[in-house]
């Protein structure tokens, strides 16, 4: 008989909560939705169709979803008087919103990348050597070495060598044996592959060993040690200042090389405002040269 009325009070009170629950949750849930249909209808009577589907596409990739996840649990903490959870969970949705941010890309790309922005191929002076640094590159089932995302540093290569710019192009880029893929070639050799394709010289190329940055540099110590040549170190605008400390730390002499820019022509759009995978890996690569050079690295 005890049971039965702790059950029943058990079940008075669980009811009891239910209309409790929907009234806190329901009506911020209610506003939210409001002011996304306003926000889209918005985009549609004063933009191009195309906009709107831009739109609602970023929104349910993963990384938008992701976002209005915390933007609404933000929202429903501070509404329901959690103000301490609700201030975190903003914190929260502010990194979140800056590291995917694309202006973000823009402004920490122009610390990095502002001394090449006036490099042009054409007026680029006569090298006896240049090193094409090797990440620009990546090899799929098809058996084809093909361009990455950092693929412009080969394309600069090419270009330098095709309008006599250039004697000979050394690719860097070892395979690090953890890592190794059975036949997958190295980053060096799916570079020179490449080189070969669009019409540079096989005997024109040679290959430098190195996994990372820091050996390739000290490779290249050993290889122009008791040499005059005049030496080009190609790689991406946002990577040259760390890649140039680098030489000099090992008695490298070599002028800078830009390719692969990130600062870009930046418009405030309505998808700005979203974060992006694209934008967010970028965002990490600068972070991690900016703090390379604060660390005298």
């Amino acid at each position: 008989m005890q049971s039965r009325r702790t059950e029943k009070r058990t079940n008075q009170f669980r009811s009891s909560q239910q209309p409790d629950l929907r009234n806190r949750y329901f009506g911020p849930l209610v506003v939210l939705l409001l002011l996304f249909c306003v926000i889209a209808g918005a985009i549609f009577l004063t933009s191009e169709k195309i906009v709107l589907q831009k739109f609602l596409l970023a929104l349910v990739k993963p990384m938008g979803l992701c976002w209005v996840a915390l933007m609404t649990l933000t929202y429903l903490l501070i509404t329901n008087g959690q103000r301490f959870l609700g201030f975190f969970a903003m914190s929260i949705t502010l990194f979140f919103s800056l590291a995917g941010n694309g202006a973000m890309v823009y402004s920490l790309a122009s610390v990095l990348e502002r001394p090449y922005l006036d490099f042009q191929v054409t007026s680029a002076p006569r090298y006896d050597c240049l090193v094409l640094l090797g990440g620009g590159t990546s090899f799929k089932q098809n058996q084809q070495s093909q361009l990455g995302s950092s693929g412009d540093r080969v394309m600069v290569a090419a270009a330098m060598y095709h309008q006599g710019k250039v004697e000979k192009i050394l690719c860097t880029g070892t395979v690090i044996k953890q890592f190794a893929v059975e036949g997958v070639p190295s980053g060096g050799e799916q570079a020179r592959e490449l080189l070969i394709r669009v019409g540079v010289p096989e005997e024109k190329i040679e290959l430098i060993s190195g996994r990372n940055t820091r050996e390739e540099m000290r490779s290249l110590s050993k290889r122009f040690s008791d040499s005059d040549d005049r030496v080009g170190l190609i790689s991406s605008a946002w990577h040259l200042p760390r890649v140039m400390r680098l030489a000099v730390k090992n008695g490298v002499r070599a002028e800078p090389v830009p390719s692969d820019f990130m600062t870009g022509f930046g418009k405030f759009t309505i998808l700005s405002l979203i974060p992006s995978s694209g934008a967010m890996q970028d965002n990490t690569k600068l972070l991690k040269e900016l703090l390379a050079e604060k660390m005298g690295q």
